[in-house]
């Protein structure tokens, strides 16, 4: 499935095209770790699943908004990357973590996601900073900035940011005030405690565990492209619930493993988080 908006031909702005005479960032430019704002590679053995792809990718089209809940290692990243690449949609993508609580750094670094492929966000969060707007205000300018723009934004790893209302009222009014012809997806590992009704507006949508849990056949071909054929992927999927790291790693084998339980439940899911 692909989305019915016009495909993109949004460029970097300047100030992100050119280098400072160091090679890094301008000196007018805030600084930012470009790791954070770059979608990580999508492995060449990764195993297609067309279910979640396809679950994924008509919730993107028909909703603004959709968050991804699953734990450690269930493939939230893996499926979004994939669901991304059938939408053909400019790819915005910002790896939280908990320096983010900051808000003013939050702001930042969203704009300078933006900026790579919506260049009339370039200086918005920044300028509207440095007036001293109300942060939850610079995040609606923000979000309005795109305009038109069909952009795909992904938010990483926002369960650092679950114990930080501030934060996640920035989030908040980002995603109320975000264009019609724009999605975005925030993925975490618990559900996030917004204050206001943003999660349960009519143009948001959910995916969670055992949307992403592997079916037998998804384990089977996982267990394949893997090295482990010789698995039975029937008892791989009861041993774990289908969880895709627990299946993969033979979680089962751990001697404190409960059958049937998989993600944050396995002790395997402790080296992961």
């Amino acid at each position: 499935m692909t989305s019915d908006v016009p495909r993109s031909g949004f460029q970097p702005p300047a100030h992100v095209r050119d280098s400072g005479p160091d090679g890094g960032e301008p000196a007018s430019s805030p600084r930012v770790i470009r790791r954070k704002i770059v979608a990580p590679p999508l492995g060449g053995s990764v195993v297609p699943r067309p279910r979640v792809e396809g679950l994924l990718t008509g919730l993107m089209d028909q909703h603004r908004l959709v968050f991804i809940y699953a734990s450690a290692g269930a493939g939230k990243t893996t499926v979004i990357l994939q669901a991304a690449h059938r939408l053909e949609r400019p790819l915005v993508w910002l790896d939280l973590d908990s320096t983010d609580a900051a808000t003013g750094r939050l702001l930042t670094y969203l704009e300078a996601a933006l900026a790579l492929q919506v260049p009339e966000a370039a200086g918005v969060a920044t300028s509207a900073l440095a007036a001293h707007l109300p942060h939850a205000e610079v995040a609606g300018l923000l979000a309005e900035s795109i305009d038109e723009a069909p952009v795909l934004i992904v938010l990483d790893n926002a369960e650092r940011l679950v114990t930080e209302p501030e934060a996640l009222e920035i989030l908040a009014s980002f995603a109320r005030y975000l264009p019609p012809f724009a999605r975005l997806v925030i993925s975490s590992r618990m559900e996030l405690p917004f204050r206001s009704s943003v999660g349960i507006l009519p143009w948001v949508a959910a995916v969670g565990e055992e949307d992403l849990a592997l079916t037998v056949e998804e384990a089977s071909d996982a267990l394949t492209a893997s090295g482990r054929g010789d698995i039975d992927p029937v008892d791989a999927v009861v041993e774990t619930g289908g969880w895709m790291t627990g299946v993969l790693f033979e979680a089962w084998q751990a001697t404190d493993h409960v059958i049937g339980l998989g993600g944050e439940a396995d002790p395997l899911h402790g080296y992961l988080a």
